[in-house]
Parts: C-alpha cells; sequence; structure tokens
C-alpha cells in the first residue's frame, strides 16, 4: 500500500495513532473555545492566549531536552509522555473550574510539556523506520492524524461537549491517550532505539549549520502562517458570518475528509515531483482559498468548501515542511533534530496565535474585528515557505556534490 511494507506501514498507522491522540488535544480546545469562554466566562480574544501557553510550554521543554533525544530509550519517553498526556487532560476540566482562565493555562502548559516531546519522538521513530525516498508517502499517512482529529476527534469532542458540557471531551480524551500508550508500547520495536555514543557537538553549533537552520525555518514558517487565524476560526465564523454552532461538527468532518485523502496525494507528489514544485502550488492555492474566506463577507463560495480547501492546503504544507526537514540529519543525530522541530513548530504556533490574539479585537456583539490586517500577514508569512523550500534544497545538493567536486 502507497508502495510501503508491511511494517513501515504499521510504523505509520501507530505514529498516526500517536499524533491523533496529540492533535485532538491540541485541535480540541479552539473550536471549544466559545463553549468553555462562556462557561468560564472567559473574553473570546483571549483563546489565542490559551493555544500559546501549550506551544510555549511544548517548545520549551523540547529545546531543554533534544540533546538527550539520541542517547535515551526512545519508546519508553514516548510511552511516559502519552501517560502523562493523558492525566493531563483528565486535571484540566478541575483546574478551569476552580481557578477559571488561569487554571486552564496552568493545565494547557501541563500539557505542552508532555504533548510537545511525544511529537518529536512519534516523528523520529517513523523517520528511523522509513528510508528517505518514502518518506513523503509515510509522512502524507501519519499527518493524515490531523484529518482524522479534525473528521472523528474534534467533532465527537464537540458533540460529547454539546451533549455534556465542555468537560466531558477532555476526560475522553484523557482515558484515550492511556490506551494508545498500551498501543505504543506494543507497535514501536525496541530495536528502534538510541543510536548516538559520541560528544554533543554543542546547540549553538548544531543549530547554525546552514542546513539544519533552512529546515527549520521552513517548520517554522509554516505553522506561524496558519495559527494567525485557527484559534479564532470557530468564534469568526459563529460570530462574523453567523454558520450555526450545532454545524460546526459537520464544518470540521466534511474539512477533515478532504484534508485526509489531499495529504495521501501530497505526500506521493512531493517523493515524486519533489520539494519546490510542491512548495509553490501549495503556497498558491492557501493563498487563493484564505483570501476567499477571511477577505469577503459574505462570502462568495460556500463555507463548507472555503474551509475545506484551507483545511486541505495547509495541511499538505505541514507535510512538506515535515519531510524536507527529515532529509537533513543523520541517522545519529535524527532525535535531536526532530526535538528541535518540535520547539521550532511550536514556537512557530504560538508566534502565530499571540499574533492573532493581539491583532483581534471584539465588538460588542461578539464579532472579530482587524481581520483583513490578519490576512495581509498571512499572505506575507505564507510566502517564505517556497523560498525557503528553494534555498533548502539547493543547500542538499550542493553538500551531496560536495564529496564529487572535490574529487
Amino acid at each position: 500500500m502507497f508502495g510501503l511494507t508491511r511494517f513501515e506501514l504499521q510504523m505509520a498507522l501507530v505514529v498516526l495513532l500517536i499524533q491523533f491522540v496529540n492533535i485532538v488535544d491540541f485541535m480540541m480546545v479552539m473550536p471549544l473555545g466559545p463553549d468553555f469562554a462562556i462557561a468560564l466566562n472567559i473574553p473570546v480574544g483571549s483563546l489565542g492566549v490559551i493555544t500559546a501557553a501549550y506551544v510555549s510550554a511544548a517548545a520549551t521543554i523540547t529545546f531543554a531536552t533534544a540533546r538527550y533525544m539520541d542517547r535515551l530509550p526512545r519508546r519508553e519517553l514516548l510511552v511516559g509522555c502519552l501517560i502523562g498526556l493523558g492525566m493531563t487532560a483528565l486535571i484540566t476540566p478541575t483546574l478551569g473550574q476552580t481557578f477559571g482562565l488561569n487554571g486552564l493555562l496552568l493545565g494547557r502548559s501541563l500539557a505542552g510539556l508532555f504533548g510537545g516531546p511525544a511529537t518529536s519522538l512519534a516523528l523520529t521513530v517513523l523517520a528511523d523506520a522509513i528510508p528517505a525516498a518514502k518518506r513523503g508517502r509515510a509522512n502524507g499517512i501519519a499527518s493524515g492524524a490531523f484529518s482524522v482529529s479534525a473528521v472523528v476527534g474534534v467533532p465527537f469532542g464537540l458533540e460529547l461537549a454539546r451533549l455534556g458540557d465542555w468537560t466531558l471531551p477532555f476526560e475522553a480524551l484523557g482515558i484515550l491517550a492511556l490506551v494508545v500508550s498500551l498501543f505504543a508500547w506494543w507497535g514501536i520495536p525496541k530495536h528502534l532505539q538510541t543510536r548516538r555514543l559520541g560528544q554533543w557537538p554543542g546547540t549553538r553549533q548544531f543549530l547554525s549549520r546552514r542546513k539544519t537552520a533552512l529546515a527549520l525555518a521552513v517548520v517554522f514558517v509554516t505553522p506561524l502562517s496558519g495559527f494567525l487565524f485557527i484559534p479564532n476560526m470557530a468564534a469568526y465564523f459563529q460570530f462574523n458570518l453567523g454558520y450555526p454552532r450545532e454545524l460546526m461538527g459537520l464544518l470540521y468532518a466534511t474539512g477533515g475528509t478532504c484534508a485526509l485523502f489531499s495529504m495521501q496525494i501530497a505526500g506521493l507528489a512531493i517523493d515524486r515531483f519533489g520539494l519546490l514544485p510542491a512548495a509553490l502550488i501549495l503556497g498558491a492555492g492557501a493563498a487563493v482559498i484564505a483570501t476567499l474566506l477571511f477577505g469577503f463577507n459574505p462570502l462568495l463560495a460556500p463555507i463548507l468548501l472555503l474551509f475545506s480547501g484551507l483545511m486541505i492546503f495547509n495541511s499538505a504544507r505541514n507535510v512538506l515542511a515535515n519531510t524536507a526537514s527529515s532529509l537533513v540529519p543523520t541517522p545519529d543525530e535524527r532525535g535531536a533534530h526532530m526535538a528541535f522541530q518540535g520547539t521550532v513548530r511550536h514556537l512557530g504556533t504560538g508566534v502565530g496565535a499571540v499574533a492573532g490574539a493581539f491583532l483581534l479585537e471584539t465588538d460588542g456583539d461578539g464579532r472579530l474585528l482587524n481581520i483583513p490586517t490578519l490576512l495581509g500577514l498571512y499572505l506575507i508569512i505564507l510566502s517564505f515557505q517556497p523560498i525557503l523550500t528553494y534555498v533548502l534544497t539547493r543547500t542538499l545538493k550542493s553538500e551531496q556534490s560536495a564529496p564529487i567536486d572535490a574529487a
């Protein structure tokens, strides 16, 4: 299937399951935002700050632990992170009900401390198991966790919140994370373990290498653009566009289903045609769809179509960024590289979320203001991914040809 062996497909599916739990834990807060904002009397405009609490903690812990990621057992670390993530999800509702916004910030920060390393470790395990020539396809499958979470996880969470209250999705997710930790222990072979035995070169030296800096820059700008809008999209759809709350689950399910299939196509296309053509096409498509979705009110096309299109292009851009970055590290430094990748991804997510929260304002009816300003910033940042991808591919080619030229 997809040109992968049975073992390679198994590893991609295990990583998909791990990422599903992690992404649902992260994504669920955003569409649920209006619900717990009302329940806890939290301003809608502060939802981006709650998102930033998660990603700030995740970025800090992955940066601090990166140098150890190739020395410690990957499977045990990953399972421990999943258990911690599950326990945190179970206690977050109590923190929110007891301490309000501060309690939610604490709960989401704790989730980031476990979720950040879990993401990096899962991608490291995938890169360990899959040859470079098949990595686009494998990343396409594993990145399907984003779509599955939108198709199944987020709508299910929204439905639980509608039937009960906003605390129920967190409790269900906590139980699921504990169950997935058992699958991770079973599905990840023990031989995919630590590799690096030499001296750590130093964080500054590691990050100052041209190819590493470029790869991490590609990873940074990809979520930076998307998360200008993502934490506030549910509020924008409800309060600015008048989209019904009871249909929000359908919106995310439809968009996620479209993205799920498109990411497999994106992975195959990246492996076959290369990174740069894919980056140009995906960047142009995302720019057009975002302009139609956020640049016009009333919309010129159905919201279901436009939101699905945005999900397709944004998720495919994540596949491209992960694939490009995975080509940079050698096997004995892969854990460290992926940890730093997780750091900059969370930083990009956090900066985007905070920038969105800073620029947006709310009127008396709950409508979000300054959307055109945010759209302009999105389009500018969007252009950096294809530019950086071009420079990265040139750098990798020059390094590969260096020994031949020298000879």
